[in-house]
This record gives C-alpha cells, sequence and structure tokens, in this order.
C-alpha cells in the first residue's frame, strides 16, 4: 500500500483485516526495492506510485490493483489485464469537490483576486490593480471534457448566464444541448471562448491536447483553467503564452510533473512564481468527506476481490488462467 500521502491508514486496515488481509504501507527508495515490496503481495492499492508492466510481471500473487483515486493512468492496465490482474479505481466519489474547485479558480482567476491580493500586499489599495476584469455573465465559458464533474462545472457556470461551449468527442450532441450548452470542435471553442477549462481524462490522445498550436487559437486575454490532470498542458507553450500577454491569467490544480511523485521536489518550475497563475497542489478533490470516501471504496474492492468476488468499480477485464 502507497500510503505516504494519508496521516492515517485505520479505514483500510479495519476493512481489509476482515478479510485476513494485512496491511503493509510500502517502504522503497528504488525501483528495485519497490519490486521487492511487491513482489509477494495478494493486492495494491496505489495512490501516486507508477506501476508499469516490469512491476506487474514482477508480481506472481497479485489478484487486484485498486487505485486509490479516479484515474489509472498511473498504472498499466493492459500489462494487468494480460496478467490476470483487476484494476478498480474510485469513480465520482469528488465529483462536487473537484466542481466547487473549478470555480473558486475560474472565479478567482477572471476576478483577479490573486492581482488584487498581491497588490494589497505590496502596499496598493486601488481597483486598477487589476485591470480589465470581464463581467462574467458576458462570457464565453468553453469546457472540454463533459463527464460527470464537466457537467457539474457547467451547471455552475451556467448560474452566471454564460454562454457555454463543450467539447466532448466521445458525446453525441444531444447529450450536450440537453443541458443548454453548445457542441462544437477544439478549434472553435479555443477560437470562440473567454475562459477555457480542461476536465477530461489524462489518455495518450489528451496528452499535450493543449499546446503552442491550440494556446495560439486562444483570443487574445483568455484564462485557461485545468482541473483535470497537469500533461493535458504543453507547459513550456503555457509559460511562452503567459509571458507574451496572450493568455491573461492560468488556474492549475497539477503540473505536467506532480511534485508528490518527484522526490527532493523543489519548486523550480517557473509556472510557479508567474504573477499570473494561480497554483494548488492537486488538491481539487479533498473534502474530508472525500478522503473517507475513497480510501473505504478503494479498500472495500480488495476485500471482494480476495474474498472471490467481482469488484464493483472496474476498469479492465482480466483474462483467466495467467495467474
Amino acid at each position: 500500500m502507497d500510503t505516504h500521502d494519508w496521516d492515517s491508514i485505520t479505514i483500510e486496515r479495519s476493512i481489509l483485516e476482515q478479510v485476513s488481509c494485512q496491511v503493509i504501507p510500502l517502504e522503497f527508495s528504488s525501483d528495485d526495492g519497490l519490486i521487492a515490496a511487491i513482489r509477494d503481495a495478494d493486492a495494491l492499492l496505489p495512490r501516486y506510485v507508477n506501476i508499469q508492466r516490469h512491476h506487474i510481471e514482477a508480481m506472481k500473487n497479485c489478484k487486484i490493483i485498486a487505485r486509490s483515486g479516479i484515474g489509472v493512468d498511473i498504472v498499466d492496465v493492459g500489462a494487468a489485464t494480460e496478467h490476470g490482474i483487476w484494476v478498480t479505481n474510485v469513480p465520482n466519489y469528488c465529483a462536487e469537490e473537484v466542481a466547487d474547485h473549478a470555480l473558486a479558480l475560474i472565479l478567482a482567476c477572471t476576478r483577479k483576486l490573486h492581482i488584487y491580493h498581491q497588490g494589497v500586499r505590496s502596499g496598493q489599495w486601488k481597483w486598477q490593480t487589476g485591470v480589465a476584469v470581464p463581467r462574467l455573465s458576458q462570457a464565453t465559458f468553453g469546457l472540454i471534457g463533459f463527464g460527470k464533474i464537466g457537467r457539474l462545472i457547467w451547471q455552475r457556470m451556467k448560474a452566471f448566464g454564460c454562454r457555454g461551449l463543450v467539447y466532448d468527442p466521445y458525446l453525441p450532441p444531444e447529450a450536450i444541448t440537453s443541458l443548454n450548452a453548445i457542441p462544437t470542435s477544439l478549434e472553435e471553442l479555443l477560437r470562440s471562448a473567454d475562459i477555457v477549462h480542461i476536465q477530461s481524462p489524462l489518455t495518450p490522445e489528451t496528452h499535450h491536447l493543449i499546446g503552442a498550436r491550440q494556446l495560439g487559437m486562444m483570443k487574445p486575454g483568455a484564462i485557461l483553467v485545468n482541473t483535470a490532470r497537469g500533461p493535458i498542458i504543453d507547459e513550456t507553450a503555457l509559460l511562452e503564452a503567459l509571458k507574451s500577454g496572450k493568455i491573461a491569467a492560468a488556474g492549475l490544480d497539477d503540473l505536467e510533473e506532480e511534485p508528490a511523485k518527484i522526490r527532493g521536489w523543489e519548486p523550480a518550475n517557473p509556472l510557479i512564481h508567474h504573477p499570473n497563475v494561480i497554483i494548488t497542489p492537486h488538491t481539487a478533490w479533498y473534502s474530508e468527506q472525500a478522503v473517507e470516501e475513497v480510501k473505504r471504496i478503494s479498500a472495500s474492492e480488495i476485500a471482494r476481490v480476495l474474498s472471490g468476488l467481482r469488484p464493483q468499480y472496474p476498469v479492465n477485464e482480466p483474462k483467466k488462467g495467467d495467474q
């Protein structure tokens, strides 16, 4: 179990001990150390550690990799499937929290709260510090990704009176129009939106979906917000767009290389220090209720599989007979 992000594993332990499963927090300082720690495991419960093909091939007893979160981009699902291992996640456990956090970033960037805050701290008490601030009800809001969280974000933005454009190539147009938004292409969304928000999963297709070309399409002075995965945005291209003034501000809940996954991390990324960027430490998911839910559900998935039951939230269908 990858536990370095939790203060306690009491919930997981109480659930897994009911099926005679011993919970062992992972301790490792190298890839070889990780392999040694998981080699004999019957189940893995990763939060940040990447479980790659060679890790999966080294495990002889593993029946389930239960991701403690929504995204499974840190697990080689294909390799797990080939080796007869279930991969599960905890879908939608933090949907309301992410939608609320998205709105906080959108409003902070639009109303330039970070600029005003910095100004007041430096002794400036004037409304001109943050010019120009647009009227939100007259803005066009562009949303990339229209899953459950995306729909909750649009529900909140719609209340402000915004016009909504949605790009989601996996949904039929009526799934978008039924919620009073306008389905459109990515190019049209980027060219038309005053605020562009990313809420799509990280896949090979969405990696660097927003790069120099796409940023160049955006309206001068537009705002870019991302409460999905950091690598969806090419950070080098974003920094250049911010420096040139093409993008007025960015609100980011994740970075391309997430600090939580880097040993000895230092805040050297220039985006962190840019005055028109607000960054939160991948905390959009967080509430006390969400913590309890993700711990309980991920541990319960392991308990089900070790008891011979099918998991409730599988993301794959493992091949039989490979264990």
